[in-house]
């Protein structure tokens, strides 16, 4: 990637690919009733796109732009962190193939708490330091209850 054309070449078939997935893929899933969840949703994409391509304005781009503006709004957008050393011993344990280092993972985690970039009127930030039981009735509890009113558009 470091020469300019192949990484503009490689970014422009990235979020082609990711127009094709969360506009067509994306929606009929939600069309045909099913719940959807995304890992790594437009935000997360930004965020990555701005550590590996620093010197490209991609943001500006026309395909980016059509981007954000065919993905789908979700009913519910959760942030889960951890901290750096923490996210360091998941990688270890679980033998991730290509893990991100020190470095990467506390400027990833430094944008997922900055309000710009994920603000929390949008994001619902959960500390995944605590049990994954908890964490994971916590997140179907915030969903059932969006997907209720978003259906009936009433609360219970």
């Amino acid at each position: 990637m470091g020469r300019p054309k192949v990484a503009r070449l490689w970014l422009r078939i990235a979020i082609l690919d990711l127009v094709l997935y969360w506009s067509l893929y994306l929606r009929l899933q939600q069309f045909l009733g099913r719940v959807v969840i995304c890992d790594r949703y437009i935000d997360d994409t930004r965020l990555d796109f701005r550590r590996n391509f620093p010197t490209i304005a991609f943001e500006r781009m026309l395909l980016w732009r059509v981007l954000e503006w065919v993905t789908p709004t979700p009913d519910a957008a959760f942030l889960l962190w951890v901290p750096v050393d923490e996210s360091l011993r998941r990688s270890k344990e679980k033998g991730e193939p290509f893990p991100d280092d020190e470095e990467t993972l506390a400027w990833r985690l430094k944008g997922y708490m900055d309000d710009s970039m994920f603000p929390p009127d949008r994001y619902i930030r959960m500390d995944c330091r605590e049990d994954v039981s908890k964490i994971s009735g916590e997140i179907i509890e915030i969903v059932t209850e969006r997907l209720v009113i978003s259906t009936c558009g009433c609360r219970f």
